[in-house]
């Protein structure tokens, strides 16, 4: 599929973050590597940059110190996001959960809440064994129950939202960069 380059801002023309929020499954990783391509900006996704730093995994972070530790590295990395240069950030879906993280993620960039809907959350998240709040049984009562408990909290951090439905990573990423050109 051609793009007209014109649509994208380039790194030089990007004065502050692109942030990607929503639930696990929504595409934020997938969706953020894309943005990074077409922007030429760097990209961190916070759980890699997490697991990286501590040496652990989300989950065995979950299990050896609980989700409260997690919640506290999540928040000192966010701080430290005010001191770096423009990037494309995909956050963990829990970022939210710690209200000082939204109203840094809303001041520091543009904020993007990645919607998708039961189903694509399932289907993305099928094979996935890796995710500490989501058990191997009853995935979707689980999903149901967090999307509900963190919905307003998404609102409450976003700028835009973009549904996700249907849609490919370069679809998703080409629509981001329109509504970031337009704002």
């Amino acid at each position: 599929m051609w793009i007209n380059p014109g649509i994208w801002p380039r790194a030089s023309r990007l004065n502050s973050h692109i942030i990607l929020i929503g639930m696990m499954g929504s595409g934020k990783t997938t969706v953020g590597r894309e943005l990074s391509h077409l922007t030429q900006l760097p990209f961190m996704d916070t759980d890699q940059a997490l697991e990286k730093q501590l040496g652990k995994t989300v989950a065995q972070i979950f299990e050896t110190e609980g989700e409260a530790a997690w919640r506290t590295y999540e928040a000192t990395l966010c701080q430290s996001m005010r001191e770096i240069p423009p990037h494309i950030i995909a956050t963990g879906g829990g970022i939210v959960l710690t209200p000082e993280n939204g109203r840094i993620l809303r001041e520091i960039g543009t904020v993007f809440w990645l919607q998708a809907s039961l189903d694509t959350h399932l289907q993305r998240l099928a094979l996935d064994t890796d995710r500490p709040l989501l058990p191997s049984q009853n995935k979707a009562e689980k999903l149901i129950a967090l999307s509900k408990a963190r919905q307003p909290l998404y609102q409450a951090c976003a700028h835009h939202i973009i549904q996700t439905d249907g849609l490919a990573p370069a679809q998703i990423a080409t629509q981001i960069l329109a509504t970031q050109k337009g704002s």
